[in-house]
């Protein structure tokens, strides 16, 4: 046998021959298409089908390696795609090509060699052949695996007319605790990350009197968790309810533009908890325009208002604590004319 040379393919020979031959034989006679034949639905299977392989995108528990369970908690779900690359024998029985697929089908006598060859095959392209996809579940995050969780203290339904909330609680777990928090309503108040994971003397300024629901969530190592709530109620001056007073504007205050511009001022009630106090405008259902800043070096503080578009307003400030918390003013409303 030689190398065919270059050229004398059927392409190139053969087929001009048999496509001159049809031409002359057919002259004359009319054209005949083919017809679309009927719509075929293919198998539920892959190959078959025309997919390389089934994937299966599932719900794994990053602490157990184990399929999620509704006690798995989100920050320990991740998503796997489990994809799975066979050969067609792993699909089908020769016998029965359209029939279910084969339960055991490394029984056939050739599967363990087609099988290898399309592993490596697969490898080679790297097609990303996971991991076998897990069939059992998260047993770690169980609820006997759950923290024990009590408040000792305050108790439910207890009133408070000072600044400092104090909560003592008793916290056990199979595991280790991991931290504590702590939420009035839903805002959260702080993590505690230390034994015995008490909250000391969290100053309540700028919150509102009246009822409230005080959280405590223990998690442990792997955010198992336990959730505990009592009520209580807050009848706190209004210098610690109310944490900033406007002087300029007032409520309901008029700003014309020839004015501008404007000393946006405010008074900080109990001034040495706050490092800085933001200034922020907000038109109706507009986002809030950020005005600028003012660190807290005494119980007054301001900005400058520039320019503003006439309309009706809501100006705010935001308070940064030095414990890093957040308080937000209830604001004021204010009309801003062309004249």
């Amino acid at each position: 046998n030689a190398e065919m040379k270059r050229g004398a393919d059927g392409s190139i020979v053969a087929a001009p021959i048999w496509h001159e031959y049809m031409k002359q034989a057919l002259a004359g006679t009319p054209a005949e298409n083919f017809e679309a034949p009927a719509p075929a639905e293919l198998p539920e299977k892959p190959m078959l089908n025309g997919q390389i392989g089934q994937a299966n995108l599932a719900q794994i528990d990053r602490a157990s390696g184990k399929l999620a369970t509704p006690l798995t908690p989100p920050s320990f779900i991740e998503e796997k795609n489990f994809q799975e690359v066979h050969c067609i024998l792993h699909y089908v029985n020769v016998n029965n090509i359209l029939g279910p697929i084969p339960e055991h089908p490394e029984s056939d006598a050739q599967y363990e060699n087609w099988e290898a060859a399309v592993k490596r095959w697969a490898t080679e392209n790297k097609l990303g052949i996971s991991a076998a996809q897990p069939t059992a579940y998260d047993d770690l995050h169980t609820e006997e695996n759950k923290p024990n969780l009590e408040i000792r203290a305050p108790s439910d339904g207890a009133q408070f007319n000072s600044l400092n909330l104090n909560v003592e609680v008793a916290v056990t777990t199979k595991r280790a605790i991991s931290r504590l928090e702590y939420y009035l309503d839903n805002q959260l108040l702080a993590k505690v990350t230390r034994w015995p994971f008490n909250l000391v003397n969290y100053e309540l300024s700028g919150f509102g009197n009246g009822e409230k629901w005080l959280r405590v969530i223990a998690y442990d190592d792997i955010d198992n968790s336990r959730e505990k709530s009592i009520r209580i109620y807050l009848n706190l001056p209004s210098e610690y309810t109310e944490p900033v007073v406007w002087l300029t504007p007032a409520e309901n205050d008029k700003i014309y533009a020839e004015q501008l511009p404007y000393n946006l001022r405010l008074r900080i009630n109990n001034y040495s908890l706050y490092n800085k106090v933001d200034f922020y405008m907000k038109k109706g259902d507009g986002s809030s325009i950020w005005l600028g800043y003012s660190e807290v070096k005494s119980a007054e503080a301001g900005v400058l208002l520039t320019e503003a578009l006439p309309g009706e307003y809501d100006f705010y400030a935001v308070l940064t604590g030095k414990d890093g918390r957040v308080v937000k003013d209830k604001g004021i409303r204010v009309q801003i004319e062309e004249q």
